[in-house]
């Protein structure tokens, strides 16, 4: 009878490069969400200089009626339906709407001030080397994404295991944070993507 067990990966002090890593991240997204911050300040500085107060900010809010009411400023008003349009209907910065990506950076970046935003590490994919009994070697994978148990798979007939595996590791954002199990580096650059879209809209406006 074969023994089952769980597999286990050693990739070393993962406590260590977490915290590592975690203000890195943090850097990344605070950047990002203060580019909004100054190009909202630049757009109404030129635009409506009055509407400008200690507490201006790029209006990222919940809900879409919050985002509305970020843009009740009377200076902010005069503008015209044109740019509450741009906001509220095309960029939509809330949760549920099609830029909620915003949402997520606007609040990854609140959480970043009060808590590091531990990455963790998982297994994408694991890459074993087998033989036949010609000596042909061969790769094989076995696979395993988001938590999910590792798939049950069976080694062609005739082939040995050559090695231990090749793992590749996916980090991820943690649970408890906005886009958690999201890998990090495709987060990061749709973030850059948008926040750079948003910019060049303001910049044409």
């Amino acid at each position: 009878m074969f023994k089952t067990g769980e597999l286990i990966l050693d990739h070393g002090p993962e406590q260590k490069f977490r915290f590592e890593l975690a203000p890195v991240v943090g850097d990344a997204i605070h950047n990002l969400r203060t580019a909004l911050d100054l190009t909202w300040y630049e757009f109404l500085d030129h635009h409506a200089p009055a509407a400008i107060s200690d507490h201006t900010s790029f209006p990222v809010r919940k809900t879409r009626q919050g985002v509305i009411a970020a843009l009740g400023n009377a200076e902010i008003k005069r503008l015209g339906s044109r740019l509450f349009d741009l906001i509220v209907s095309d960029l939509q910065p809330y949760k549920g709407g099609q830029g909620e990506i915003i949402y997520s950076l606007h609040e990854l970046d609140i959480r970043d001030k009060h808590m590091l935003l531990l990455p963790i590490f998982e297994v994408a994919t694991i890459t074993m080397d087998i033989e036949d009994d010609r000596q042909n070697v061969s790769e094989f994978y076995v696979i395993r994404t988001r938590g999910r148990e590792i798939s049950p798979t069976r080694f062609p007939p005739g082939y040995k295991l050559k090695d231990k595996g090749k793992p590749s590791i996916n980090v991820v954002f943690d649970k408890g944070v906005p886009m958690h199990t999201e890998p990090i580096v495709p987060a990061l650059r749709r973030f850059v993507k948008t926040t750079r879209g948003i910019v060049e809209r303001f910049e044409t406006y």
